[in-house]
């Protein structure tokens, strides 16, 4: 079993929308780092034209299963 820590993200730009995805780090440390590293830019009183949004949430990953699709 290969775990990993995974984060989802959101970009959002004003006049075209919003863009998830996610990452994957090796450790619970590494992920809830880059959380901080995204959300810590959002310092703006209101939201600006461009930004991107870490959510809160760290989820563990089994992606052995998905290795053994391929």
């Amino acid at each position: 079993m290969t775990v990993k820590y995974r984060i989802n993200c959101s970009a959002s730009e004003r006049g075209w929308g919003r863009e998830y995805w996610h990452e994957d780090f090796d450790t619970y440390e590494e992920a809830r780092k880059r959380i901080y590293d995204i959300n810590s830019k959002n310092t703006a009183l209101t939201a600006p034209d461009y930004y991107e949004q870490a959510e809160l949430r760290i989820e563990a990953v089994d992606t052995s299963i998905v290795a053994q699709r391929h």
